[in-house]
């Protein structure tokens, strides 16, 4: 799925999620794995509104064709081209 960064300077191609607190900075973050490193997308104020934040993607995705692992990565069955989800500022 396309993702466009919180700040708009990026447009990222991902197909899996994470949700990742930084407690330095009482913030949850939402990332993808690259291969080789996680690339932030948007940190949220709670681990409640990361949530909702990656129900609003997995919404997103055409045919909700998704699996949800036992450690709650969302994984995506199906390749979809067509569509950009905005990551929300709050």
């Amino acid at each position: 799925m396309w993702i466009r960064i919180r700040n708009k300077e990026a447009l990222v191609y991902a197909n899996n999620f994470y949700i990742r607190a930084n407690e330095v900075e009482e913030k949850y973050g939402i990332s993808y794995f690259d291969g080789d490193s996680f690339v932030n997308l948007g940190f949220y104020k709670s681990k409640e509104r990361a949530i909702e934040v990656l129900d609003e993607i997995q919404n997103k995705i055409e045919g909700k064709r998704v699996l949800i692992d036992a450690y709650g990565d969302i994984k995506i069955k199906k390749k979809d081209n067509n569509k950009v989800y905005q990551m929300p500022e709050e």
